[in-house]
């Protein structure tokens, strides 16, 4: 049984609009891949979370040297939770 002409590319529309429809939404390699991180920049143990600050810092330039996490940059945004657990379950 032969189909005619029209109804194949129907077919054809059929197929390639279900197969956009079902592609995967992908984050644009432009967005960064944002990580929040809660550290004592001020108070009793502030000396710490400078530490982790810069370590964070160092481990977000290394990661992103070598093309970030899946083509996507790293960046850690900081908040001072000023050495007080209350102030540190507010953040979170």
């Amino acid at each position: 049984m032969k189909r005619s002409l029209p109804s194949l590319r129907r077919i054809l529309a059929a197929t390639l609009a279900v197969g956009f429809l079902s592609a995967p939404v992908v984050a644009r390699a432009a967005d960064p891949y944002e990580i929040n991180v809660i550290v004592p920049h001020t108070g009793s143990v502030a000396f710490l979370g400078g530490e982790e600050k810069k370590a964070l810092e160092v481990l977000e330039a290394s990661v992103n040297k070598t093309g970030g996490i899946g083509g996507r940059p790293l960046k850690f945004t900081f908040y001072d939770d000023q050495s007080n657990p209350q102030v540190s379950v507010q953040l979170a």
